[in-house]
């Protein structure tokens, strides 16, 4: 996919597409603190509040309630990513070592100079008269953490993101990716043929190419203000689609970039239909009151095979062969993380079982 698409003379090289599945990361950590303000992902949220571990949830709950909702996380990744698309393991590695002042200036929300906290950093001693000059930066707690030892909270932030990767939206990034990629390879071909105009139409965000000037609404700085940009006003224009940021793709003028971020649909699966041969598997991998009583652990939160054994007071080797039944049957599926095996639902086939055993039958199945 091209960086940068000339669109005419006055708006040459200032559009430019972009898609990051990091910050999607992040917005979806966004929309998991707050699900009453996104309505629409309920159900999404729901299913992952199933899927995640309880320990893994509780760090994610604490951690964004201490950092904006995960607002100053994005602002971080964000400006690791500039306009580049960086892999979450590449946003990771330069999150680690991004300097302790840049990093705790993010964590406080971008509310004091980088060369005050190098100062108060070196100093914690200094601590509580920090905490007077800034009362309402944030919560006097974990400002003390940040400025005692910056290390320490980067390493659980780091430490969590990365769990939550693994364990559960790497697999989400893979059905989001080629909805991105598809969809600004639409919004490139109709820049081509229909200009700047059509382009900004398509995107519904209120922006439009008037008299050859940009004009609308955006935010610009805290504030949302009425645009009126000559190309000279604009240094670069970025296209850039979302899933997990709605309803916050309110368009962004930060006095050289406009930002406008788009919303597309979360991508629907197709709905999953059974072989005879498939059927037959899964009526075998349910019939049994052990590989039930497991699927219903695994269908709470993924779970590992020492994790399982455990609860069920049997032996690793014999919770291996009812899992290695259920896999075969498609029930559940295996996601590795460090030295463990983690075993999660495929609640699509579960919902695929009465459909398919109605069509056997010959039976209708809305009845």
């Amino acid at each position: 996919m091209p960086a940068v698409l000339p669109l005419g003379r006055d708006w040459t090289e200032k559009v430019s597409y972009k898609y990051s599945l990091a910050q999607e990361m992040i917005w979806s950590l966004h929309v998991l603190s707050d699900p009453s303000h996104h309505q629409n992902r309920l159900t999404w949220c729901l299913r992952v509040g199933r899927e995640l571990p309880g320990e893994l949830a509780a760090d994610l709950e604490y951690l964004g309630t201490n950092s904006g909702q995960w607002s100053c996380v994005l602002q971080m990744v964000e400006a690791i990513e500039g306009e580049k698309l960086f892999p979450w393991q590449r946003v990771a590695g330069e999150l680690s070592n991004m300097g302790q002042a840049l990093f705790v200036y993010f964590m406080l929300g971008r509310e004091v100079k980088v060369g005050e906290l190098i100062r108060f950093i070196r100093q914690p001693a200094l601590t509580e008269q920090f905490l007077e000059k800034y009362p309402n930066v944030g919560d006097p707690e974990l400002i003390r953490g940040l400025l005692a030892d910056p290390e320490r909270v980067r390493s659980k932030l780091l430490e969590v993101l990365e769990q939550y990767w693994s364990l559960f939206f790497e697999r989400e990034a893979k059905k989001l990716e080629p909805l991105f990629y598809n969809s600004l390879q639409e919004k490139i071909k109709l820049a081509q043929t229909g200009g700047l105009e059509a382009l900004l139409g398509s995107l519904g965000l209120g922006i439009r190419l008037v008299h050859d000037r940009l004009v609308g609404r955006a935010i610009v700085g805290e504030e949302a203000t009425e645009l009126n940009l000559s190309a000279e006003q604009v240094e670069r224009i970025v296209i850039m689609p979302t899933v997990f940021a709605t309803p916050h793709h309110f368009p962004i003028f930060d006095g050289k970039q406009l930002l406008l971020r788009y919303p597309l649909p979360y991508p629907e699966e197709s709905k999953r239909q059974l072989t005879e041969a498939e059927l037959l598997e899964v009526l075998k991998g349910l019939a049994n009151p052990t590989r039930l009583k497991i699927l219903r652990m695994v269908a709470e939160k993924p779970r590992f095979s020492g994790e399982l054994a455990a609860e069920l007071g049997f032996s690793e080797p014999t919770v291996s062969r009812h899992m290695k039944q259920l896999r075969k049957a498609g029930i559940v599926e295996i996601d590795k993380k460090d030295n463990f095996v983690y075993y999660y639902l495929q609640p699509e086939v579960i919902a695929a079982v009465g459909e398919a055993l109605a069509d056997y039958l010959g039976i209708n199945y809305l009845d």
